[in-house]
């Protein structure tokens, strides 16, 4: 594991995580806006305040599990300019969220790496501006991860569901099959089951992305 978890750390992740969560659903929210959906209900998501975008059940959530759910933005065509094509619209709705994490781990990881080579003079506040900074970009590498991954209800299984919709008409068992596959992930990570598979997809996946990305910035 890259960190090992006590009260401090978890209070680090959870405002890390508040801020992930912002980024990702502001930008899902932001590119239906230049799609032409203005509605109030897109508005009120085109900010970057937590809040905005967090339910009380998904911090609880995150307590119990350390998976911090937000609220989603919901997608609706009937407010997309006509001119554009609605499956076209979704996917880039949906691949927004999680390139906008990559986006900013990116640049967290820059931020970091400057802060290493010109330290400057921040006084006691370096090692803890440091550790958000590090929560910041990991998290938002797990954020990245786990939301591009192939599996309906996630970001990353819009391909799957719009192929099983439209073409072999099996839209409803791909969403059961992805609220399983959901289910066991939150379970083992809530339980700590220790199944390999799925310790990977949440723990070892994100952990080899995030240290090559590291490796990758580190030789800028």
């Amino acid at each position: 594991m890259l960190f090992h978890f006590s009260m401090v750390v978890t209070i680090l992740f959870f405002v890390a995580i508040s801020v992930c969560v912002a980024i990702h659903e502001f930008s899902h929210a932001f590119v239906l806006y230049c799609f032409g959906d203005r509605s109030e209900t897109i508005r009120s998501r085109l900010t970057l305040r937590p809040a905005a975008h967090m339910t009380l059940g998904g911090t609880l959530i995150f307590f119990f599990t350390g998976l911090l759910v937000g609220k989603p933005v919901m997608f609706d065509e009937d407010n997309i300019n006509e001119r554009y094509n609605e499956n076209f619209v979704l996917i880039i709705t949906k691949l927004a969220g999680p390139i906008s994490n990559l986006v900013a781990a990116i640049v967290g990881l820059f931020i970091i790496n400057y802060l290493k080579n010109y330290p400057g003079d921040m006084g006691s506040g370096y090692s803890e501006m440091m550790d958000l900074l590090i929560c910041f970009a990991y998290v938002n590498v797990y954020f990245f991860c786990f939301n591009i991954l192939p599996i309906p209800f996630l970001d990353g299984g819009i391909f799957i569901q719009l192929i099983a919709n439209d073409v072999l008409d099996l839209g409803g068992v791909t969403l059961i099959v992805g609220a399983i596959l959901l289910l066991a992930i939150v379970i083992n990570s809530y339980l700590g089951l220790g199944i390999a598979w799925l310790d990977f997809l949440i723990i070892g996946y994100p952990e080899r992305v995030f240290k090559l990305l590291q490796s990758i910035m580190g030789r800028g």
